[in-house]
């Protein structure tokens, strides 16, 4: 018995220590296991959040600027691609204050402004391309005979509504572009605003997008058969230039005032003391980069029995040109062929890249060019 108890009591005592020896067996294996994952773990390498680099690939707009064409009036690439580059003149009043402010006329590649009757004078407004016309040019006005002259040597699409008796019987005996809007009124409009503040024959219209269709529906060719009377090239004058006051009839006087900054001339009505800028309608003035001044002959016309109206021998003659603060002589010859003008030399006029302005007048006004 004594035995049995003692037997049992050990068999006890030894699954008790069975059972410790399990136990701790179990701890040092899980303690094992933890402290071996603690070091498997540390191997493994971690990020730390305030070295973490974010990697931003920078992405880049190219813009493409849009392929332009050579515009022969101004030198520069600004006609769009596709675009005709036979240059437009377009007839424009000049004569009175119900002529001015004309629309968009800060907006032509070159001015041509010549005496046409009683010492008033007109203007032509020549774009390199119909696309540069804007969307609304006026007022549009008639034909003068050295206006005509000019076109024809140039091979311009001659843009006006009718024109002086001299003027009609020219353009029936030359070859040119004729778009008259006597004969293709469609193309031409009546600016309404307009005509509540001014005579009706200050107030038609034309715009870039007609005029291209007029050209397209009368067969124009889209590129012109002549060339400009100048080039262009660094070329500077050596007398003064940096202020011009230019008399083109005997009561119509501009001057054309120079900014060094901007290298652009401002023209200006009256003399070289005036301050009345020659604006459009939305108050833009016109600046161009040259000022070219030519005298010719003047003689009174056959007018058919209308208005006193006055032509001009340009076959040859000489002038002065007016660019980048400096002037120069110059010479030139027109005819239905070309018209060209030429340095001292002999050699082709070469002008600053940009808008030209053209005064042409009568060879007794030569004394009333003043340059400072």
């Amino acid at each position: 018995m004594v035995y049995w108890e003692y037997t049992k009591r050990k068999k006890k005592e030894g699954f008790i220590m069975l059972k410790k020896c399990v136990a701790v067996l179990l701890c040092v294996t899980m303690l094992l296991c933890v402290t071996g994952c603690d070091e498997l773990d540390s191997e493994t390498p971690t990020k730390d959040p305030s070295s973490t680099t974010t990697s931003t690939t920078a992405t880049t707009t190219t813009t493409t600027k849009p392929q332009l064409q050579y515009n022969i009036v101004t030198g520069l690439e600004d006609i769009p691609m596709g675009a005709p580059t036979r240059p437009v003149g377009i007839m424009i009043s000049n004569d009175n204050y119900q002529s001015r402010p004309q629309a968009n006329i800060d907006r032509a590649d070159m001015y041509v402004e010549i005496e046409t009757e009683g010492a008033i004078t007109r203007l032509m407004a020549v774009f390199g391309s119909a696309d540069r016309i804007p969307e609304a040019i006026t007022p549009v006005r008639s034909a003068r005979t050295p206006f005509v002259q000019v076109a024809q040597a140039l091979d311009l699409i001659y843009v006006h509504c009718g024109g002086s008796y001299a003027a009609k019987q020219m353009l029936k005996s030359i070859s040119i572009a004729d778009a008259d809007e006597q004969t293709n009124g469609s193309y031409f409009w009546r600016d309404k605003e307009l005509l509540k503040v001014r005579s009706r024959e200050y107030t038609l219209t034309t715009s870039g997008e007609k005029i291209a269709a007029m050209a397209k529906a009368k067969g124009f060719a889209d590129t012109p058969k002549a060339a400009m009377p100048f080039d262009f090239g660094n070329v500077t004058g050596t007398g003064a230039g940096a202020l011009a006051q230019v008399k083109i009839s005997r009561s119509e006087t501009v001057s054309f005032h120079y900014d060094a900054t901007s290298g652009l001339y401002t023209k200006y009505f009256g003399d070289a003391a005036s301050t009345e800028k020659h604006v459009s309608l939305t108050g833009n003035p016109i600046q161009v980069s040259n000022v070219v001044v030519l005298y010719g002959d003047k003689f009174q016309e056959n007018s058919g029995g209308n208005a006193q109206t006055y032509g001009f021998d340009l076959s040859s003659g000489s002038g002065t040109v007016i660019s980048g603060g400096k002037s120069r002589s110059i010479s030139y010859t027109l005819s239905a062929s070309g018209f060209t003008m030429y340095e001292a030399d002999g050699s082709q006029l070469k002008l600053n890249t940009g808008k030209t302005y053209i005064c042409i007048a009568d060879k007794d006004y030569r004394s009333g060019l003043i340059l400072s």
